[in-house]
């Protein structure tokens, strides 16, 4: 399944696949880590599998009901062990089963939890910790409780001594009637999230401000991922196509003779020293001959008067290198002459649809000085507006109403207030309307 992916992403050529220039796990990374932020299938489909051990352990369900008649009459399911004869859902919630497990803590209320399998202390599962206690041993926490607080006796004989005093400091509000509380540890609010799962069973790579740097929501993929290529010398230039035997080329867009690579192409020769010039001056950004990953960087760290002169910091080197890339392949392919005029041009255009879509109501200026000019002096505008309820006029009344949602999706509900010219309430009124989103 990931080569059908992978043979997806990359392409075909006349029922032949492109090349590979990366591995589908280096591109499964996150931006940050040097990624372009997909996710593996396999590791969506094991989040998936640890949800389920996760409403297994943590809901009362008819499904859960029919998996613990079926395989743990008699033992607890963290003591349970992998069997190939079981089903294949099983099996799956099984082998995931120790990552799952390390994620949950159990709230004590009435006690009903397993004392010695369910991890209620922070420590793990106390089962552990001894030898004497089989995965038979179905040891409710009430049972080592006295009216709502520890049986110290029963806590000493059994226990680890350890243990003793951890469990003995360890604070209970006991609540009779209620199930104790599955916590999933790794959210703020202690409730299952598939992004948690993932993000504790992935593969984690080197974090770099340059590789989050090129990426941005209002960047087309393309321009991104161009970058991303550029940064890791994943394209077809002289470094690679001199590894599959054929001869070395020379930059098709220099009006000068150079070597067809990277450092060429995009930083060091005469057309791409052109183009950094231009815009680097307006910026008050010194360009000389520096690796394309450092010249990133350069540009990321110059100060700046404003947060739209930071976003365009940022982007506006990604938007260069991309016209870059362009241009050589024209003049290499597509049999166009090279053009600093075209080029300067593209990239402005491109420069003022990001600051377009970033910021829909400015009207930007139509050269780049006078545009570099207006981003350094934007600022942000906080206004203060007082909003109130006005009275309605005699003899109308007016209807107030709301909705909202405890989660998204969750229990959705409704109201309203109805009143006179007085402000005198006439009649209000509350409905639960299900299940729903707050859009």
């Amino acid at each position: 399944m990931k080569q059908a992916i992978a043979d997806f992403f990359w392409g075909w050529d006349k029922e032949k696949r492109k090349y590979h220039w990366a591995s589908w796990d280096k591109l499964s990374l996150r931006y940050d880590e040097g990624g372009i932020g997909v996710r593996k299938l396999e590791d969506i489909c094991t989040s998936l599998q640890i949800k389920q051990w996760w409403i297994f352990r943590s809901k009362q369900t008819f499904w859960g009901q029919f998996l613990r008649a079926k395989y743990c009459q008699r033992a607890h399911p963290v003591a349970k062990k992998l069997d190939t004869e079981q089903s294949l859902i099983w099996n799956f919630m099984m082998k995931n089963k120790g990552i799952a497990e390390t994620q949950i803590k159990w709230k004590i209320n009435s006690g009903n939890s397993s004392f010695w399998w369910d991890d209620w202390l922070g420590e793990g599962p106390l089962a552990s910790y001894c030898t004497h206690v089989t995965s038979l041993n179905t040891t409710k926490i009430s049972q080592f409780l006295v009216g709502g607080t520890w049986n110290e006796t029963m806590v000493r004989q059994w226990v680890p001594p350890l243990l003793v005093p951890k469990i003995l400091s360890f604070p209970i509000h006991y609540q009779e009637q209620i199930p104790d509380e599955a916590i999933w540890k790794l959210t703020v609010d202690g409730l299952f999230s598939c992004s948690s799962a993932w993000e504790i069973i992935r593969h984690k790579g080197t974090k770099s401000i340059i590789n989050k740097g090129i990426w941005h929501r209002h960047l087309p993929f393309k321009i991104s991922f161009l970058a991303w290529r550029a940064l890791r010398n994943k394209l077809p230039t002289n470094e690679k196509i001199t590894s599959f035997g054929k001869e070395a080329a020379h930059c098709s867009s220099c009006y000068r003779t150079g070597e067809d690579n990277i450092d060429h192409i995009f930083v060091s020769g005469h057309f791409a020293n052109n183009i950094w010039s231009f815009f680097s001056a307006a910026a008050g950004i010194q360009h000389d001959y520096i690796p394309i990953n450092m010249l990133l960087l350069r540009w990321r760290r110059q100060e700046h008067k404003s947060e739209v002169q930071n976003l365009l910091n940022q982007l506006l080197p990604v938007i260069i290198i991309w016209n870059l890339w362009k241009n050589r392949c024209a003049a290499k392919y597509g049999a166009k002459q090279s053009s600093t005029a075209r080029v300067k041009f593209l990239i402005f255009k491109d420069t003022t649809h990001l600051l377009n879509t970033a910021f829909p109501y400015i009207h930007w200026a139509n050269n780049w000085n006078d545009l570099y000019k207006m981003v350094e002096k934007c600022r942000q505008e906080t206004m203060v507006r007082i909003v109130k309820w006005e009275k309605p006029c005699q003899p109308l009344l007016k209807l107030n109403t709301d909705g909202s949602a405890l989660s998204n999706p969750g229990q959705i509900g409704g109201g309203g207030i109805l009143r006179d010219h007085l402000g005198r309430m006439i009649y209000a009124f509350a409905i639960p309307l299900g299940t729903g989103t707050n859009n």
